[in-house]
């Protein structure tokens, strides 16, 4: 029986990418990849052998560049080559649309087909989303249906989020407000607020009034904490799993106790960030969102 993995897509905009001093070495390989314990560049093939005794793997990408959706997939098989059969968590898909994957399951079974995830972006409304162009996303989720891999949706629906913001903590939804509260009830450090408001300023391109920077602050955390006790929960179902996570820095699962995590960023330049490992993607010229 194969072994039950995780991926968790939490495909949401980084920002504030700061230039870190392992700039000044060269890499090594054609997909250079920063290991921050060794401070070396490594190969695709030495970070794959990191991969397979870990608790845990994180990825993050940067929507402002396209999604490594091949490098993604890629991270998939060598888990597959070894006996892993992950499930993929899908942080840019609210619970409400859960049903929508078991829609195109069905379909293609109906219809005899495999790799095949053609009508979903419809189900899940995802042209009127913000997100990147579905053919960008595509091939992931063909090669979900193609290995028959689990799809869940782990982001709160819009009216869940709207009732956060209207009412806080107690507008939480029921089926989980009992597990996220303890993580949300503490209030936040400042140094976390402040690196908060940066966030939101660089996502704004303005100061907002308080009272909104605390409802978007609140939002942001109960994701990361709903996305959490998933994760929690995969982990009690399937305790000998090796979960996969694909999140940005501004998600700090990594400080979850009991949720040991390594952590791997998709970006197109090193940063100040807590990530393990950052695979440099291709530097490309994007236009400055807060621009005058």
């Amino acid at each position: 029986m194969k072994t039950i993995g995780i991926i968790v897509l939490l495909l949401v905009q980084i920002s504030g990418l700061l230039p870190g001093s392992a700039m000044a070495q060269t890499p090594d390989s054609p997909t250079p990849i920063w290991d921050r314990q060794t401070k070396k560049f490594i190969s695709q093939k030495q970070l794959r052998k990191k991969i397979i005794p870990a608790t845990a793997l994180l990825l993050a990408t940067d929507l402002k560049t396209p999604v490594p959706v091949h490098q993604i997939i890629q991270i998939i098989r060598h888990l597959e080559s070894n006996n892993r059969n992950p499930a993929l968590i899908l942080s840019m898909i609210e619970r409400d649309k859960q049903n929508a994957f078991q829609i195109i399951t069905q379909r293609n079974k109906n219809e005899n087909l495999t790799a095949e995830s053609g009508g979903l972006e419809i189900l899940l409304t995802w042209n009127n989303s913000g997100k990147p162009p579905w053919q960008q996303i595509k091939p992931l989720f063909d090669f979900a249906y193609e290995k028959s891999l689990p799809l869940i949706a782990a982001d709160f629906a819009r009216h869940e989020v709207g009732s956060i913001h209207q009412r806080g903590l107690s507008g939480l939804p029921d089926d989980v407000k009992a597990a996220l509260l303890p993580a949300l009830q503490p209030p936040l450090p400042p140094a976390d607020v402040i690196r908060h408001k940066v966030r939101l300023r660089g996502d704004f391109c303005l100061d907002l009034p308080p009272e909104t920077v605390d409802k978007l602050i609140l939002a942001h955390r109960s994701r990361t904490a709903l996305y959490r006790h998933i994760l929690q929960e995969q982990r009690q179902q399937f305790p000998d799993q090796i979960p996969v996570l694909i999140t940005t820095p501004d998600h700090r699962i990594k400080d979850a106790e009991g949720l040991p995590l390594i952590r791997i960023a998709f970006q197109d330049k090193l940063d100040e960030s807590d990530a393990d490992f950052v695979w440099l993607t291709t530097t490309r010229d994007r236009p400055e969102l807060c621009q005058n």
